[in-house]
């Protein structure tokens, strides 16, 4: 998803100190242990461990109730490409108290996007081929990937073996006729109907053979991977806090 470089510089969501200001009923090893939380979620999504780190944002967040947390667990799930996920998430950072207009409004505009997203995952989904793997769930856009064409791989098999077993009986066939053996009318009759077999057999290995060759180039072309689109996220360390910093 792509922003707007106004819309850019204003989401740089810095979560505030976890150690300062503590709220009423929080203790200081409540904070300590909020912090530690955070601390360790942000180390998970630096090393991309997005579904990790969301679970331990939330964590925080229930400790301190800074709501820049549930951003932040948002923001990993909709990076693991847990999409729906995500968008209840943003849904909830929206309406928690403590969040301004620009932030409000930070949430809105990639809501629009995220729900694009979804509807965009969901069409792919319900158009993808027999053997393809479904758009990542727990994969960004990470969740596009090679797909076998196994109908034409099936098909190319039998054919080919089909042509081998009709090429070899017509042989046998061809192999027992012998000139020498026909002394009568009967024996020319029969010579007769075993060539006319071995030349059946063999027209039924040609083909065959062609639909399985077919079936093979078919299955080769059906062969790809679907591009996928690499975006640079990250969380960066401030003093005394936990940072998230966002880069389109």
């Amino acid at each position: 998803m792509h922003a707007s470089p106004r819309f850019c510089t204003a989401v740089l969501v810095l979560v505030a100190s976890l150690v300062s200001g503590a709220a009423i009923g929080q203790t200081n090893a409540d904070l300590e242990r909020a912090e530690a939380a955070a601390t360790e979620a942000k180390a998970l999504f630096k090393n991309k461990l997005y579904v990790e780190a969301a679970p331990l944002f939330m964590k925080a967040y229930a400790i301190s109730k800074r709501p820049p947390l549930v951003y932040n667990a948002a923001r990993a799930y909709e990076e693991a490409g847990k999409l729906k996920r995500a968008e209840s998430l943003f849904l909830m950072y929206r309406d928690l108290p403590g969040v301004d207009a620009d932030g409000k409004m930070d949430v809105e505009m990639r809501l629009v996007a995220l729900r694009k997203a979804i509807k965009a995952k969901a069409a792919a989904g319900h158009n993808a081929r027999p053997g393809d793997g479904k758009p990542g769930d727990g994969k960004p856009a990470q969740e596009s990937a090679s797909s076998v064409p196994w109908l034409q791989v099936g098909v190319a098999g039998v054919g080919l073996a089909a042509a081998a077993g009709a090429y070899l009986y017509s042989r046998s066939i061809a192999d027992g006729l012998d000139l020498a053996d026909v002394n009568n009318d009967d024996d020319m009759a029969a010579y007769a109907s075993d060539r006319d077999a071995a030349y059946l057999w063999r027209n039924v290995a040609i083909g065959a053979a062609v639909v399985g060759v077919g079936a093979g180039i078919w299955a080769a072309l059906s062969f790809g991977d679907d591009p996928k689109r690499t975006t640079t996220w990250w969380i960066s360390p401030a003093p005394d806090r936990v940072s998230l910093t966002v880069r389109f």
